[in-house]
């Protein structure tokens, strides 16, 4: 009888040992993810360094600062960067056309429209306006406006055109690089400047790596932007029936990691979906280049990855290439105003 409790007993200890065990290395598991999450695993996109540069006073898109000009040094190297009355990088331009013939386009993106780590007369909008103004000569007057904003998405983009772009009536709009994402960096501005503790937060150090880490985790949820993508293409739609304007997909690149999601053959697949209007018109530009490719070419700045003037060049005469042909094929006036179709 002795012999079997004291068997019992030692059981009992080495139960009680092991759970021990098992408490002792959750202790120590729980504070190191802990650390990995809300400090280490911050993600790729810092809210918190670009928001003292935004202005998010107005309509739903976060712009940069009225008439800013200044050098920027969030890229490898430092640029000159201007911004004009809109908020949007490159020069004032006025709403009425000074020739009504002037060909007026619009280009929509990230931070490869918006021209990180180059100067003012290098970006792509600067070097489409001038590669079509020198293939055009006298021709034709050439205007490209930039509406670039760095981290900013398709609903970005379209909240863009609604709310600055269309009162220019442009002929042609651009949208590089299409991802449907909807916590893009504007997205990630107005909930801090909205939210009181995610603002408080944003004063500490500590605090800013918490409100970045929390936004990188945040789950996405479709569904709620489908209702107004729907709407905002039904917008493009009517105007692009009033000004015969055109629209365009343009893709950096041909290939791309399978980790990165929801770049322009996703989106457009997805909005084809229930989201374009039925009589929308669109044509899809690519730069037949692989990422890998251009990211050991002299387009790419090392270490960066953003395009070199060079590079802005070469996208840029890609974009002329199916501008001109297209303008060659149907020689519409720019500026012509229709009236809808009865639908």
């Amino acid at each position: 009888m002795d012999l079997m409790v004291k068997r019992d007993l030692a059981r009992h200890r080495r139960g009680r040992g092991r759970r021990w065990y098992w408490v002792l290395l959750l202790a120590l598991l729980v504070p190191l993810v802990i650390v990995y999450r809300y400090f280490m695993h911050t993600g790729g996109w810092r809210a918190d360094l670009a928001l003292d540069n935004l202005d998010c006073s107005q309509a739903a898109i976060c712009r940069y600062h009225p008439n800013m000009n200044t050098v920027d040094g969030l890229a490898v190297a430092r640029y000159q960067l201007s911004i004009n009355a809109l908020g949007f990088r490159g020069p004032d331009l006025p709403i009425q056309r000074e020739d009504p013939a002037t060909l007026r386009i619009e280009v929509f993106g990230d931070s490869m429209v918006f021209g990180i780590g180059v100067d003012n007369g290098e970006t792509l909008p600067v070097a489409l306006q001038r590669t079509l103004q020198q293939r055009l000569g006298s021709r034709r007057k050439v205007e490209v406006m930039n509406f670039g904003l760095p981290a900013n998405f398709l609903l970005s983009n379209l909240r863009a055109y609604e709310a600055f772009g269309r009162r220019y009536d442009p002929d042609i709009l651009i949208f590089a690089n299409p991802r449907t994402q909807i916590h893009d960096i504007n997205w990630r501005a107005q909930q801090i400047k909205s939210s009181f503790l995610l603002s408080t937060l944003m004063k500490t150090g500590s605090g800013r790596w918490l409100v970045n880490t929390y936004q990188q985790e945040a789950p996405e949820w479709p569904w709620s932007s489908r209702s107004y993508l729907r709407d905002a293409w039904q917008t493009v739609a009517a105007d692009q029936r009033q000004r015969d304007m055109k629209v365009y997909f343009f893709e950096f690149f041909s290939q791309i990691p399978p980790d990165w999601r929801g770049w322009i053959d996703d989106a457009v697949t997805a909005m084809k979906k229930g989201i374009f209007p039925a009589d929308l018109k669109f044509a899809q530009i690519s730069s037949g280049m692989m990422i890998d490719d251009y990211r050991k070419s002299s387009w790419a700045i090392p270490g960066d990855g953003h395009p070199t003037p060079e590079g802005h060049e070469h996208f840029a005469g890609l974009i002329a290439d199916a501008i001109l042909a297209d303008l060659a094929s149907n020689p519409a006036t720019p500026g012509a105003t229709k009236s809808p179709p009865q639908r």
